[in-house]
Order: C-alpha cells, then structure tokens, then sequence
C-alpha cells in the first residue's frame, strides 16, 4: 500500500464530526423560527392546542423558511424517517424554550456578580383564578 492511510478510529471520528455538524445544520432552523415567534410575541401553536398542524405559527414559519430556501430544512423534514425524529415537536419546542430561558438567567446572573449596585424589585397580585402571582424585576 503506498501512502498513508487513516486509522479505522480516526475514520470513525471524522464520520461522527460530519453528522454532527448535519444535525446541528437541521436543527439550527427549528430553533432560530422558536426564537422568532418568542421575540415577536407568537404563540408557537395554533387555535387546536396540543395538534400538529400547518395552522400554527411555528409550522407556518417552518414552511416559509422553506419557500424562501431553506434546503436543509426541507430535505430534513422531507426525508426523515420516523415522525418523532422531526424535532418540530412541542416537547422539542418546550426544550428549546428552557434551555434559551436557562441561558438568558445565566447571562443576567452573570451580569449581576459583575455589576456594583444592582436592584431587586418583587410585586405580587391574586388573579382572576385566585392565584397568587409574584413579579421579580432585576436592575
């Protein structure tokens, strides 16, 4: 055998990085549409709660990303095998929301042990349901 050939180990690894940076691809749309119905005040369903369908705002975002050229996006939901391997699911859409919700605590957190002064404001009121509600504000 002339030249050097790669170990079967290091074949294997670079296998692993390429679907990797796949799935990270597929999923990088799913997560900037949850993103985007968050900052513009969306609710990610639709009028039937709990129902996947094309009504809801998510999968209306999801197939426009799709019109506009989304390929990636298309060929994932497209050529997925099983239906619970699509990842537009709303337990998928709940895990996405808490981990962008554990982020942006850790972000504030860390903005407080770097400040000098710093605000704690709590308000609490009983709704309609008479439950209590507590309001946390941070400065």
């Amino acid at each position: 055998m002339k030249g050097q050939q790669k170990n079967v180990q290091e074949q294997l690894s670079k296998g692993l990085a390429n679907r990797i940076a796949e799935n990270r691809q597929k999923i990088r749309s799913i997560v900037e549409t949850v993103i985007l119905c968050g900052r513009q005040n969306l609710p990610l369903c639709g009028n039937h709660k709990g129902h996947e369908d094309d009504r809801s705002n998510f999968r209306a975002l999801l197939n426009f990303r799709i019109s506009s050229g989304d390929k990636v996006l298309e060929e994932h939901l497209k050529t997925t095998g099983p239906k619970n391997a699509t990842y537009t699911s709303s337990i998928i859409q709940n895990e996405v929301i808490d981990t962008i919700a554990d982020y942006i605590r850790q972000k504030i957190f860390s903005q407080v042990k770097n400040s000098l002064f710093f605000l704690i404001i709590a308000d609490e009121v009983t709704d309609v349901s008479n439950k209590e509600k507590l309001a946390f504000v941070l400065r």
